[in-house]
């Protein structure tokens, strides 16, 4: 089990997870931002899912209690997490070597997958939430709690506003053109991702454009109307 060394002081105003959009059957990003100008060193929390999203990562499942997995995050923190009773996942951000501390904004993204069963939007909660102060002045164990929404998004809504345009074409033919690199309103790769592979390339550009002309309405809709044959003709050289 994780377990931070030292407790200080953490409220629920300081981090949040903020409402974050997945398709059904594709993969989405949650992220854990610090919103205050508050110094912290360690964070953990325990993070419980709706039914139908998973962490990408199978081995934080409770089938494999004992595997903890470990990643280093952008700013040099440890990120580890495993199974915890009552089917929450425990992460602990820390460094161990030089006491690093967190700067304002986002501090880790958490992938996920939506199943095919994900068909609406859900409550998914933080408990249990400790951190340690840069000082170490445990000057209480305050222990926050919140929850946060996950949107059902629409396949092919990459910048998220809900519906499928020809923006959405756009953007997504801006990620193949700058290889990879996506622009700042392209939100969701999970909505851009019609092949399922994980990489944006013109196939998909193409799928999105075909969901607009089937004039669709509905994720689950668009998901049936997105049929092989336009990939079956296509020649992505």
């Amino acid at each position: 089990m994780l377990a931070l060394l030292s407790m200080g002081s953490v409220f629920a105003q300081d981090f949040t997870v903020p409402d974050a959009r997945v398709v059904t059957a594709r993969k989405g990003v949650l992220q854990v931002k610090l919103t205050s100008e508050t110094t912290y060193r360690d964070l953990q929390f325990d993070l419980q899912l709706p039914e139908g999203i998973s962490l990408v990562n199978a081995a934080a499942t409770p089938e494999s209690p004992d595997v903890t997995n470990v990643k280093v995050g952008a700013e040099g923190h440890v990120i580890a997490y495993n199974a915890v009773e009552g089917g929450k996942v425990r992460f602990a951000i820390y460094d161990p070597t030089d006491g690093k501390t967190f700067t304002k904004d986002v501090l880790i993204e958490i992938p996920v997958q939506a199943s095919e069963e994900f068909t609406e939007d859900a409550i998914a909660h933080v408990t249990d939430m400790v951190a340690s102060s840069n000082d170490d002045a445990a000057t209480s164990n305050t222990i926050s709690a919140f929850d946060f929404k996950i949107i059902l998004n629409l396949l092919g809504d990459v910048d998220e506003n809900g519906a499928v345009e020809v923006t959405d074409v756009l953007l997504t033919a801006d990620v193949v053109l700058n290889e990879g690199v996506a622009p700042a309103n392209f939100k969701n790769r999970g909505a851009g991702d019609i092949e399922l592979n994980d990489v944006i390339n013109v196939t998909d550009v193409l799928g999105i454009a075909d969901i607009i002309l089937s004039g669709s309405n509905s994720a689950k809709e668009m998901m049936e109307d997105v049929e092989p044959s336009f990939v079956d003709t296509l020649d992505p050289q």
